[in-house]
């Protein structure tokens, strides 16, 4: 189904907490936001005031359909009117519809762009800002002016107006009281004017086309000169579809954490919790919290989106070993962050007297003791998202001789066997403990089942070839497993033949990696959501999701996929009475299925037809005679190619002559 949205406003999104996000965040509806810096997907068009859409493309010469990229207070020509910008906060680029002194004298002109829209069930809503500059110099419908609209291939209003279409235009110099008029008639303070210029500021208006998800809309604005064609004007958009969702992070531990989402120049803003402002201050945060905010745009039109709360967990790790000369140790980061990847290091090695020495900010340092000892080494590291956490260990540095060193497993998942290994030089006898009980294994490495999580410490005492002891302790972390899930698209695992494409979506608590199997000629994909379009052929595929979490751990979900063929196409009746039509009844659309059995039963279940030939029909004879008008009954069998299992179909047609 298609829908047609025409519009003369200005779409925009919002910088700040989302400067890393685009504006338009829907990859299947491309250069909403002009972000490719052309007119690709968009149709422009011109004509004479009455109509818009008489000319494909810009009209020549005039500048009517433009991009402006070029920040600052000068409207084109109309310097300093209300010290507005003409490309606003977060845009790069806006499109500037119109001519700044219209069609010329006696030659009024109007220009559109319109856009089809295909809604997403993940971006749904329809967000834009606009502006416009306006001579009022004629009253009323006479003076320049523009108006949007959201409407379907039949061009009916999707939504009811105002939210579906609205235009505005100034009254003129000698209209007393409002200095607007729109249609349909709302609530709208007057505009600004300077002179015989009368400006929008920028405005933001969000719909919510989640009824329409699978349809196509038309999305259209359109611009008007007066009707001498002398004056001219501008109007400034841009356009994007978003999410009604999204996640907002904080540090664990945090006692406040703000929610400030990109949702400028709204004419009000009404939280869940009774807020009005365009922010909100979250004390003692929780993991997992919805916070809802309804946004009211300046034509009364209301969006509610919803803000999740996530909590980000930093845990700092390190493990440390022995390294190439005396009194050295190789330090190794083993800090994780479910909130991004670390991206400061703090060491502290413990050792004041080294000076500038003792401390380092890269991942793995190496740093060598003044002399041999027990030293507290401190680690604080810090995530992208800013989240820190710190961590100390006591790091025994062994005398020159014998050094203790352990290799602990990696990754150390719940419900694995773990190896622990003894990696001291010249050792020649060891003492294991695990949480500090004595083990009877004293091989180089031992093997243990661990069933749960949680923190392991082992200790190793070992005796060199001089007869030195040393003693190493090193603590590690057991980690969950994640748990692996996957969303398929049809979700009843089976894409009809004419388009055998699967839209996959794998869920796991703190994953880090997504790597598909798809069990189709060694096909492989990564990432959470991925599209996989099968061969045109009927068959089954086993398709594996592993999930790796960021600890290394993963876990492997398999299902079943299927190819299947069209619906077949069955006739309800059929009249043979020589004349070249509906002659026969048949089953339309049998490809490469394997026919068992095509049967036709009369009323009293007596067979008057049977055939095993796809492309053979009954001609409505028994015996050579014809059959009765009325109601038959018929049962089609079938398998799949290189399938055993049989599938039926049954069901009654009527016999006309």
């Amino acid at each position: 189904m298609k829908y047609s949205v025409y519009s003369v406003f200005i779409l925009c999104l919002y910088t700040a907490t989302w400067a890393q996000k685009p504006f338009n965040q829907d990859g299947n509806n491309p250069n909403l936001d002009f972000s490719l810096g052309n007119f690709r997907f968009w149709r422009l068009s011109h004509g004479d005031r009455d109509n818009p859409y008489t000319n494909n493309g810009a009209l020549a010469s005039a500048n009517s359909h433009t991009l402006v990229e070029q920040y600052g207070n000068n409207w084109d020509g109309n310097t300093g009117a209300g010290n507005l910008k003409r490309v606003p906060d977060g845009l790069s680029r806006v499109l500037r519809l119109g001519a700044p002194a219209g069609g010329g004298y006696g030659s009024p002109k109007s220009y559109a762009m319109t856009y089809d829209i295909t809604v997403q069930a993940g971006y749904p809503i329809l967000f834009f800002r606009l502006a416009a500059i306006m001579d009022k110099s004629h009253p009323g419908a006479e003076n320049t002016h523009y108006k949007f609209s959201i409407k379907n291939a039949q061009g009916s209003y999707l939504l009811p107006q105002p939210c579906g279409g609205l235009e505005l235009a100034p009254r003129g110099t000698t209209v007393s009281g409002s200095n607007v008029i729109t249609n349909p008639s709302i609530a709208y303070n007057n505009i600004p004017e300077i002179g015989a210029i009368a400006y929008q500021p920028w405005q933001s208006v969000a719909l919510d086309l989640s009824n329409y998800v699978g349809q196509t809309i038309t999305l259209a604005y359109e611009h008007y000169d007066c009707y001498t064609g002398h004056h001219g004007s501008y109007t400034y958009l841009s356009a994007a579809m978003r999410s009604p969702y999204d996640t907002f992070y904080f540090c664990r531990g945090a006692s406040a954490t703000t929610i400030k989402p990109f949702q400028p120049d709204f004419q009000s803003y009404r939280w869940h919790t009774g807020a009005t402002t365009d922010s909100l201050v979250i004390n003692n945060p929780k993991d997992g919290e919805r916070y809802a905010c309804t946004l009211t745009s300046y034509n009364g039109c209301t969006v509610t989106f919803t803000y999740v709360l996530k909590e980000v967990s930093t845990l700092a790790g390190f493990h440390y070993t022995n390294g190439n000369q005396c009194n050295q140790i190789q330090f190794s980061d083993q800090s994780a962050s479910n909130g991004g990847p670390i991206q400061k290091w703090q060491w502290d090695f413990g050792s004041p007297s080294s000076g500038t020495a003792n401390y380092d900010t890269i991942p793995n340092p190496l740093f060598t003791y003044p002399y041999p000892g027990n030293y507290i080494v401190t680690l604080t590291v810090t995530d992208t998202l800013g989240c820190s956490h710190t961590i100390s260990k006591t790091v025994a540095v062994s005398p020159e001789g014998t050094i203790a060193k352990i290799r602990l497993p990696y990754p150390s998942c719940r419900e694995d066997t773990l190896s622990i290994e003894d990696e001291t030089a010249n050792a020649q006898s060891r003492i294991w403990l695990l949480n500090g009980q004595l083990l009877e294994d004293t091989a180089k490495i031992w093997r243990r089942y661990f069933p749960y999580a949680g923190i392991q410490e082992v200790t190793l005492i070992t005796r060199g070839s001089n007869g030195c002891p040393d003693t190493a302790v090193q603590s590690f972390r057991v980690w969950e497993r994640p748990e692996a899930t996957m969303v398929i698209m049809p979700y009843t695992h089976t894409a009809p033949i004419t388009d055998p494409e699967f839209i996959l979506r794998g869920e796991a608590d703190d994953a880090a990696r997504y790597v598909w199997d798809f069990g189709y000629n060694n096909a492989t994909g990564e990432g959470q959501s991925i599209r996989f379009r099968y061969p045109a052929e009927l068959a089954e595929y086993i398709l594996m999701l592993t999930v790796y979490d960021r600890n290394g751990c993963s876990d492997t979900a398999v299902e079943t996929l299927r190819v299947m063929p069209p619906d077949f196409m069955i006739p309800n009746a059929f009249s043979p009475n020589g004349d070249g039509q509906n002659d026969a009844f048949q089953i339309v659309n049998i490809t490469n299925q394997q026919l068992k059995e095509l049967s036709i039963y009369n009323k009293f279940g007596q067979r008057v037809f049977h055939t095993l030939r796809p492309g053979q029909g009954w001609d409505g004879t028994f015996n050579g005679m014809p059959c009765d008008i009325g109601t038959y009954y018929y049962l089609f069998r079938y398998t799949l190619p290189g399938k055993e299992e049989e599938y039926s179909l049954k069901g009654d047609v009527l016999l006309l002559r």
